[in-house]
C-alpha cells in the first residue's frame, strides 16, 4: 500500500535523455555524451534487418554495443552474450559463433585481418571504428553475405553514415565510409566553417537527430564541439576532428584525424596516408605511423608499426613507389598485433618504445676510408642517429635531413675536414660513400676560421634579420604578430623553485634572450644585453588552485588569451614572457612568449632540451649537462656584417641592384 498501483504520470519525448557514456576520443581525457531516445532509435532504425541470433562483441563501455543491444530487442532477434574471454580469443569466438548460429555481429577491423574461415550462418557483419581495406575482406564477403562499414562519432551516436559492400575491388585501397543515414547530414568544412569544393579534403561535421545533447558538466567543451550550422541556424554541427572528402560516387572517404597532421622537415602530413599505403602492400597485413623524436634528438621521425611478413628494406622501397620521400618512415617496428583499447580503437600509447624494440633500418655497410669514419661521425651528430647504425649508402635527406641539417652538415665537413662543400654539391651526393669519393677528387679545399668572439661593450650590432624584424615592428600592430607563443599543460609533481631556477639558467646561457633594441643618433639599430638579475626576468606564478573549476577555467583561459597577444617593446624590454598558472596541486599551465627577434620555431627545440636538463640538475643538486657556450648571437651578427662586406658579396650585391634598377 505504500506505493500507487497506477503507472506514474509523466511525460515522456523522444528527447528525453537515454543514458550517459564516456568517450575519451583521441585525446585520452574521459567525458560524458548524453545521447536521447531519437538519436538512439534512429540508428537501431537504420541498421534494423532481418536477424535471428545477434551476438554481443563489445564491451558495454563502447558505444557500438548500444547498437547490437537494442537493434535486437526491437527486431526480435536472439541475444547472445558471451564470455570476456571468449570475446579476446578469436578461435574461441568463431566458434561461440558457430555453435549458436549467430546470424548478424561485429567485427573489428583488425579482427578480420586475423579470421580466415568464418561461419556459414553469418549474414550481417558490421564492422568500423579503424579504416577496413578491401583485402583484408577477400574471404569474409560473400553473395550471401552483407558487410556494412560503419562510421561515426560517440557524440552523433554510434553511426552516421554506411557503406554496404557490393563488390571487392582489387587493390589495397580502403573501403569509404559511405553515406548518412536518414535524418542525418554530413558536411566537409574548412577552418572557418565554409564548405570545401567537392574532391578537397575538409573536416567532417555531422548533424541531424544523431546528435547528442552535448558533455556532461563541460559546457565549454560542448560550445566548441557542438557548432551552430552555418547554413541552418537552427541546428547544430558537431565537429568530429576527422578529416575527408566526397568521391566521385557520392560516398565519403575517410583520411585520418586532424590531430594526426604532423609537420616533417617542413611538410604537414597525414599519418593515416601511410598507413593506407603500407597496409596496401601485399604481405603487409596492418599498419599504425606515429612521429617522435629518436635517439634524444628534438626533430620527429615517422615510425611504422607494422604486422605481416614485409620487411623494412621492401615496405620502404614499396612506399616509395607511391609517396614522396619525407613521407617514407625511417625507421619500422614488427608486431605480432596492433594494441587496441577496451573499445576497440588503436591504443597509440601502448605501443612500445620504438627504441627498445630493435628498430629496422636499411641494410647497414660500415665505413672503410678514414673520409667515411670521420663524415660518419658528424652524420651521427648533425642527425641524431647511432654511428653504429650509419651505412655509407643510407641517403642523408631519408634519414631526416632538410635543409637547416645541410647547412649544419657542411659546416662541420668544413671544420673538421677542411672542405668546403656548396649545397648543390650535398643535394647531388646524398650519401656517406658519395660525398666521401667527391671529398677525395674534387672538393674545394678551405680552411675553417671558427666565429670570433668581440670585446665587451654598452652596444652591440643588428644582424640583416634583426633589422628586417626591427623595421616591420614600426609597422601598426605588426610587433605583436611576430609573438611567438606556446602554452603547455604540465601535469605532475612540479618544484616551482627549481622551474624558476632554471628559467634563470636558460638566460644566463643565451644573452639574446635579455636583448633589447635601441637607435644610435643616426637611427641605426643597436642590441644591447640586459642583466639577469633585472626583476622584470623573474617568472609571473598565478596561483587558481582555489576557484572552482568553471571559475579557473575561464580565468585561465582569458589569462592566456590576454598574454599571448600582448606586444613588446623592443626598446624596453624584455622580450620574453614566462608565467606558470596553478590549477592544482598536481596541474599547471606553462605559458611562454617570446619576440621573433630573438628567437624562432627551430630554437624552441634546443630551449626546451636545455631547460628540462637545468631543471633536473636543480631537484638532483648537480651542475648541469650542458656544453658552454663559444660564442653568443652578438658574436654572430658582427661575424655575419663583416662577411657582407667581403669583396665576392659586395660583387654579388652589386650586380643584384644593378638588375633591380
Amino acid at each position: 500500500n505504500e506505493y500507487p498501483s497506477t503507472n506514474p504520470n509523466i511525460e515522456l519525448s523522444p528527447n528525453n535523455l537515454m543514458y550517459v557514456i564516456y568517450t575519451s576520443g583521441s585525446t585520452g581525457n574521459p567525458k560524458g555524451v548524453l545521447v536521447e531516445h531519437i538519436s538512439c532509435v534512429n540508428i537501431t532504425s537504420a541498421y534494423f534487418r532481418t536477424k535471428i541470433k545477434c551476438a554481443l562483441t563489445c564491451n558495454y563501455n563502447f558505444d557500438v554495443s548500444v547498437l547490437e543491444i537494442f537493434s535486437s530487442l526491437i527486431s526480435g532477434a536472439e541475444l547472445h552474450i558471451p564470455d570476456l574471454d571468449i570475446v579476446v580469443d578469436i578461435n574461441q569466438y568463431l566458434l561461440f559463433l558457430e555453435s549458436n548460429n549467430i546470424d548478424t555481429v561485429y567485427f573489428h577491423p583488425f579482427w578480420i585481418d586475423d579470421f580466415r574461415l568464418y561461419p556459414d550462418s553469418l549474414k550481417n557483419i558490421l564492422t568500423g571504428v579503424e579504416p577496413v581495406y578491401y583485402h583484408s575482406l577477400s574471404t569474409l564477403f560473400t553473395e550471401t553475405r552483407t558487410v556494412i562499414n560503419g562510421y561515426g562519432p560517440t557524440e552523433a551516436t554510434i553511426c552516421s553514415s554506411f557503406f554496404e559492400l557490393h563488390q571487392l575491388e582489387n587493390n589495397g585501397s580502403k573501403l569509404p565510409i559511405g553515406k548518412p543515414l536518414p535524418n542525418t547530414e554530413a558536411y566537409l568544412l574548412d577552418n572557418n566553417h565554409n564548405l570545401v569544393p567537392y574532391g578537397s579534403i575538409g573536416e567532417i561535421c555531422i548533424g541531424g537527430v544523431g546528435l547528442a545533447r552535448g558533455y556532461l558538466n563541460r559546457p565549454e567543451l560542448t560550445k566548441e564541439k557542438f557548432i551552430t550550422n552555418p547554413y541552418n541556424p537552427s541546428e547544430r554541427l558537431y565537429r568530429t576532428g576527422d578529416l575527408g572528402r566526397w568521391r566521385e560516387d557520392g560516398n565519403l572517404e575517410y583520411l585520418g584525424r586532424m590531430d594526426d597532421q604532423v609537420k616533417i622537415r617542413g611538410y604537414r602530413i597525414e599519418l593515416g596516408e601511410i598507413e593506407q599505403a603500407i597496409s596496401s602492400h601485399p604481405h603487409s597485413s596492418q599498419a599504425v605511423v606515429i612521429a617522435r623524436a629518436i635517439n634524444n634528438t628534438s626533430d620527429k621521425e615517422l615510425i611504422a608499426y607494422t604486422t605481416g611478413e614485409a620487411t623494412a628494406e621492401e615496405l620502404k622501397a614499396y612506399l616509395k613507389e607511391s609517396l614522396p620521400s619525407y613521407m617514407v618512415p625511417n625507421y619500422y617496428v614488427k608486431l605480432q598485433s596492433i594494441p587496441l583499447t577496451r573499445n576497440g580503437k588503436v591504443d597509440r600509447k601502448a605501443l612500445p618504445d620504438p627504441e627498445g624494440t630493435g628498430m629496422q633500418q636499411a641494410t647497414y655497410i660500415a665505413p672503410t676510408t678514414e673520409t667515411e669514419k670521420k663524415l660518419v661521425k658528424i652524420w651521427s651528430e648533425v642527425l641524431g642517429v647511432e654511428e653504429a647504425t650509419l651505412s655509407i649508402k643510407a641517403d642523408f635527406f631519408d634519414l631526416g635531413g632538410h635543409s637547416i641539417k645541410a647547412i649544419r652538415l657542411l659546416g662541420q665537413t668544413h671544420k673538421q675536414l677542411g672542405v668546403k662543400l656548396a649545397l648543390k654539391e650535398l643535394f647531388a651526393n646524398t650519401t656517406i660513400e658519395q660525398l666521401s669519393k667527391l671529398i677525395s677528387t674534387s672538393a674545394e679545399k678551405a680552411t675553417y676560421i671558427s666565429i670570433p668572439t668581440i670585446q665587451a661593450s654598452t652596444d652591440y650590432t643588428v644582424s640583416s634579420s634583426q633589422r628586417r624584424l626591427w623595421v616591420l615592428s614600426r609597422f601598426d600592430g605588426a610587433n605583436e604578430a611576430y609573438n611567438i607563443p606556446q602554452v603547455v599543460r604540465l601535469e605532475g609533481s612540479l618544484n616551482e623553485q627549481a622551474f624558476s631556477k632554471a628559467y634563470q639558467g636558460l638566460l644566463t646561457r643565451h644573452e639574446v634572450l635579455r636583448t633589447v633594441f635601441t637607435e644610435d643618433i643616426d637611427g641605426n639599430p643597436r642590441q644591447r644585453v640586459l642583466p639577469v638579475t633585472d626583476e622584470r626576468f623573474k617568472i609571473g606564478l598565478e596561483d587558481y588552485s582555489h576557484q572552482s573549476l568553471e571559475t579557473k577555467e575561464a580565468s585561465i583561459n582569458q589569462y592566456v588569451s590576454e598574454e599571448v597577444s600582448r606586444g613588446f617593446s623592443l626598446e624596453q624590454g624584455p622580450l620574453i614572457r614566462c608565467s606558470l598558472l596553478k590549477q592544482t596541486e598536481s596541474s599547471y599551465v606553462w605559458v611562454l612568449v617570446m619576440h621573433h627577434i630573438v628567437s624562432d620555431g627551430w630554437s624552441m627545440g634546443v630551449l626546451h632540451r636545455e631547460w628540462s636538463e637545468l631543471y633536473n640538475a636543480e631537484l638532483e643538486q648537480r651542475s648541469p649537462n650542458l656544453a658552454p657556450l663559444s660564442i653568443q648571437y652578438k658574436d654572430y651578427a658582427a661575424w655575419h656584417n663583416a662577411q657582407l662586406q667581403r669583396e665576392d658579396i659586395t660583387t654579388h650585391k652589386n650586380y643584384w641592384l644593378e638588375q633591380f634598377k
